[in-house]
């Protein structure tokens, strides 16, 4: 290394080293991209949604700046935001639950989790009734399902054909939207798997527990 560095100057062998750097860098992105719209792509496939990938992309990027989260993933937050009705013998309702109720188990254990720790934290609450109560208001479906109404992110909510927002759907088309709905633990748990633990609670003490108080609040008057 030394012997090249004086044959051609410290100047130019690191500019060559930056150079292949950088290539390997933007191959890499190249790399996760491909496998980013693999997933997204097969989302779709697998549940036979007939929106298109670009518009379902879209609407999930939409929806990122909505809630101050940037996926590395963006299937993750498609995954978490398709109310998409499947068979599951044995299980559910009529033995048929949506594709995102899984994610939405996963992320409401999560955020109560998160929920208690800032209770007992950062609040002092500390005894397992007082913990019990005060989390109970802030998770209430009601308070969860008028942050999705009030904050428009409803709106990106989509079934096989559609999405909340478009105009004209039929009755038998409709996107669900009801007062159990569960999106907001399913992007919670979108989240955790596009990082991890640490970075889904930041997020949640930022960006979803003012929201949650400020809901809690008017859910009271």
């Amino acid at each position: 290394m030394t012997t090249i560095i004086m044959m051609f100057g410290f100047e130019m062998v690191t500019s060559y080293i930056v150079s292949i750097l950088e290539e390997k860098i933007l191959l890499r992105k190249e790399m996760n991209r491909k496998m980013v719209k693999s997933n997204l792509e097969k989302y779709i496939s697998d549940y036979d949604i007939s929106l298109c990938k670009e518009l379902i992309e879209k609407n999930m990027q939409e929806l990122e700046k909505k809630i101050e989260y940037y996926f590395k993933d963006i299937s993750l937050l498609a995954r978490a935001m398709g109310t998409i009705k499947i068979e599951i013998p044995d299980q559910g309702k009529n033995n048929k639950e949506y594709a995102n109720s899984g994610l939405a188990t996963l992320g409401d254990a999560i955020l109560k989790a998160v929920l208690t720790d800032i209770l007992y934290r950062s609040y002092g609450i500390q005894t397992k009734g007082q913990l019990t109560a005060k989390k109970s208001e802030l998770e209430k479906s009601s308070v969860l399902h008028n942050i999705m109404d009030d904050e428009k992110l409803i709106d990106y909510a989509f079934n096989r054909k559609h999405f909340y927002k478009d105009k004209g759907i039929p009755d038998n088309e409709k996107v669900v939207n009801n007062k159990h709905d569960q999106y907001i633990e399913a992007i919670v748990a979108a989240i955790y798997y596009d990082s991890n633990y640490d970075t889904v609670k930041k997020w949640i003490v930022k960006w979803l527990f003012p929201l949650l108080n400020k809901y809690k609040e008017t859910n009271n008057k």
